[in-house]
């Protein structure tokens, strides 16, 4: 997988030095000097023999953007991600297996057929979709609401984007365990 993104960026159209650099008038000389500091002046097959080194190495290169390394900006990331995956995996399990136990208690009632309509849109869509469409929702107004209730903790939108199809398909199958008889 790293050779074809290794790959893809290289077939991008456009040369990475002047869209690098920009329209700021470079000389053609500065244009190679930073092509060949960066060395992309190499073989195609010699600069991926050099990506790869450098992959096993752990050395993901430099952000010229933010002016860090790339593995110092990834694993500044990471307690956040965490926090957003334990915090979904959880509240999925925990809003799932409640809903699923009250729709197998109450067979065919309202609640266990919103349930199933719910698991089934939240499978039909994709969550990129799903993503885009609560975010214009809520951005409506709700989110300037929980923002004054709530600052800084608006980890709900991106929980509703992640566990809004989890949820009810938990539900979903837990309630289809009422409908389970093994044979004796």
């Amino acid at each position: 997988m790293i050779v074809v993104n290794f790959l893809l960026i290289h077939l991008a159209p456009g040369d990475p030095v002047t869209i690098f650099l920009g329209n700021l008038g470079t000389s053609q000389e500065y244009v190679q000097a930073v092509r060949e500091r960066l060395g992309l002046d190499q073989p195609i097959s010699v600069q991926l023999l050099i990506y790869m080194g450098n992959i096993l190495r752990g050395d993901l290169g430099f952000s010229y953007v933010s002016q860090e390394r790339v593995l110092t900006l990834i694993l500044g990331r990471v307690p956040a991600t965490l926090l957003l995956v334990g915090t979904s995996l959880a509240l999925a399990s925990v809003l799932g297996v409640v809903l699923g136990v009250i729709s197998a208690r109450r067979p065919y009632s309202l609640l266990d057929n919103l349930n199933s309509f719910l698991a089934l849109i939240g499978y039909s869509i994709p969550v990129f979709w799903l993503g885009q469409l609560l975010l214009m929702f809520l951005s409506k107004g709700l989110v300037l609401k929980m923002r004054k209730m709530l600052p800084g903790k608006t980890i709900l939108i991106h929980w509703l984007v992640q566990n809004a199809a989890d949820v009810h398909q938990s539900a979903r199958q837990i309630s289809q365990a009422r409908n389970y008889h093994p044979e004796k």
